[in-house]
C-alpha cells in the first residue's frame, strides 16, 4: 500500500479449510474403567487441506453416563453407547464409543450335576465384575459317551440326560468355556451324572369310604 512518500506492506496467507472431517469407524469399543484415545481416528477432506489438530473442539454429545472425555480420551465408566463430536470450524463429526463390561472371572453352582435321565437340570453362571457379559459359553470339551445334551441360557446352561452308561451311571467331566470376545477365555470344570430313574409310576389307592384329605 502506497500513499505519498509513505508504504507498507503486510503478507497474506491463503488458507484451504477441510470440506468435511469424519471418523475411520462409526463406532469403537471400549472396556469398563479402560480409555481409548480418538486422536488419531478424525479424518479429513481433500488431502491437501490445510489442517490443524488442535483446532478440534471435542465433546461428548450425549452417553456422559456411560463415559467420559477429557481432550481426546474416552473413559468407560458404565455399560453403554456414548457418542463424541468433534467440531473443526463449522464442521461436524460423530461417533459412537461402545463401553463394555466383559467377564473376568465366574463361578458355576453347581459344579456337580446330578441330572434324571430324560429330565433337565440348570447350572447359574455368575460372572465378576458383577453385570459382565460374555460373547460366547459353552462346554468346549465333551465328556466319554453321549451321555447328555445342553442348551446355553441367560443365567448359565441347562443340562439334558440322554442316556446312562450301560446299567451304570453315564460320567462325563468337562470343562465350560466363557470368551469374553476380547481377552483369553476362562475355564472351569463341571461333573455331569445321568442316572436312571427308579420310579416309573406312583398310584394313590383307598379303602372303601376313606377320604383323602390332602
Amino acid at each position: 500500500v502506497k500513499s505519498g512518500n509513505f508504504s507498507d506492506t503486510v503478507d497474506v496467507t491463503v488458507v484451504k479449510n477441510p470440506t468435511s472431517i469424519a471418523f475411520k469407524e462409526t463406532a469403537y469399543t471400549v472396556d469398563f474403567d479402560q480409555t481409548i484415545d480418538l486422536a488419531d481416528q478424525l479424518t479429513y477432506a481433500p488431502d491437501d487441506a490445510d489442517f490443524d489438530p488442535a483446532n478440534v473442539e471435542w465433546t461428548l454429545q450425549s452417553g456422559n453416563q456411560y463415559a467420559t472425555l477429557t481432550g481426546t480420551t474416552v473413559r468407560g465408566v458404565a455399560k453403554g453407547d456414548a457418542v463424541v463430536k468433534a467440531t473443526y470450524g463449522n464442521k461436524t463429526a460423530t461417533t459412537t464409543v461402545k463401553v463394555t463390561k466383559l467377564v473376568q472371572d465366574f463361578t458355576m453352582n453347581p459344579t456337580e450335576v446330578t441330572v434324571w435321565k430324560g429330565e433337565s437340570a440348570d447350572v447359574t453362571v455368575t460372572t465378576s465384575p458383577e453385570g459382565s457379559e460374555w460373547a460366547t459359553l459353552k462346554i468346549v470339551n465333551e465328556g466319554a459317551g453321549d451321555f447328555y445334551t445342553y442348551t446355553t441360557t441367560n443365567t448359565g446352561l441347562t443340562i439334558t440326560g440322554v442316556k446312562r452308561d450301560g446299567a451304570n451311571d453315564g460320567v462325563a467331566n468337562v470343562k465350560v468355556q466363557i470368551d469374553n470376545g476380547r481377552t483369553e477365555a476362562l475355564t472351569k470344570d463341571l461333573k455331569i451324572t445321568v442316572k436312571e430313574n427308579p420310579i416309573t409310576g406312583a398310584e394313590i389307592t383307598t379303602a372303601p369310604g376313606a377320604t383323602v384329605l390332602r
